[in-house]
């Protein structure tokens, strides 16, 4: 069974991606190449 450390880190993990999700939604790679905040919102993330 998983650490509790491990959990922590995987939920965070999940939420990160979930959080990329919706910050990328409806975005076309040219805007997301564009957009300086919105690259280092998604990269910070991860």
């Amino acid at each position: 069974m998983p650490s509790l450390e491990a959990k922590k880190y995987l939920y965070d993990i999940a939420r990160a991606a979930e959080y990329i999700t919706q910050f990328t939604a409806g975005r076309t790679y040219e805007e997301y190449h564009a957009d300086p905040m919105l690259r280092s919102c998604g990269g910070a993330a991860v």
